[in-house]
């Protein structure tokens, strides 16, 4: 498995998937990390790790060297996102075939969930030199023609429907995944602020270093929570 780039998707699927409401509960002063099943994935991945689930030194690896491992059959897989597999394939000898499927945290396949979030966002600059156009152009990336192009360029499923877009068999889980109900947000996208995501991934690296531990790496967590509402 490639280094632990970000958290195991573990609390995704034992927070947020059961209860999306969640981050709008720790705003409303009713539900925190450290008293959630946060507590449950923190310790999941510390199972992982002492298992020897990752490879050598994985805070000091970058995410270059991570799709080199994996597209070189050294790692034999990485938590990642849909669009990294590209980046793993420029590594891979040709024919090299991938195949992506939600983490699970849990035994059972009913519970476990895909987290998901719009990737790349597109605006249209004030001071464009020809705004007509680029709202035309913009209005093609959000048609189903678009979308469809642009997702199958990018190796990414498109954020609305379109029945123009024929999904491969990477694809094919994510769009189960939300159109069976099992999907979720990543966390982040609801948090009050950036503070609340950097000390998550500093965080995990100092747990990860065996230098926090889970109740510390949560009250940290907490806090900055509290800081950025």
């Amino acid at each position: 498995m490639g280094r632990p780039a970000r958290a195991v998707r573990a609390d995704r699927l034992l927070v947020y998937g059961p209860n999306p409401r969640f981050t709008q509960q720790q705003k409303d002063g009713q539900a925190s990390f450290a008293k959630s099943e946060w507590k449950r994935a923190m310790e999941q991945y510390l199972q992982l790790r002492d298992s020897g689930c990752f490879n050598d030194s994985p805070n000091g690896v970058g995410y270059d060297e991570q799709m080199q491992l994996l597209g070189q059959g050294k790692a034999l897989g990485a938590v990642h996102v849909l669009s990294a597999v590209q980046s793993a394939l420029n590594s891979a000898p040709q024919g090299t075939t991938f195949s992506m499927t939600p983490f699970p945290a849990t035994d059972s396949a009913e519970a476990t969930y895909l987290p998901v979030s719009v990737g790349i966002v597109y605006g249209v600059n004030a001071k464009a030199k020809n705004p007509a156009l680029a709202r035309k152009f913009m209005q093609f990336l959000a048609s189903p023609e678009g979308q469809a192009l642009y997702a199958t360029e990018s190796g990414s499923s498109p954020a609305l429907s379109s029945p123009a877009f024929q999904p491969d068999a990477l694809q094919r889980p994510v769009l189960e995944a939300v159109e069976n109900g099992r999907s979720t947000l990543y966390p982040d996208q609801g948090w009050p602020g950036p503070k609340v995501q950097q000390e998550h991934l500093t965080s995990i690296q100092e747990l990860f270093n065996g230098t926090t531990d889970v109740p510390t790496l949560l009250g940290r967590m907490d806090q900055a929570f509290e800081e950025a509402k």
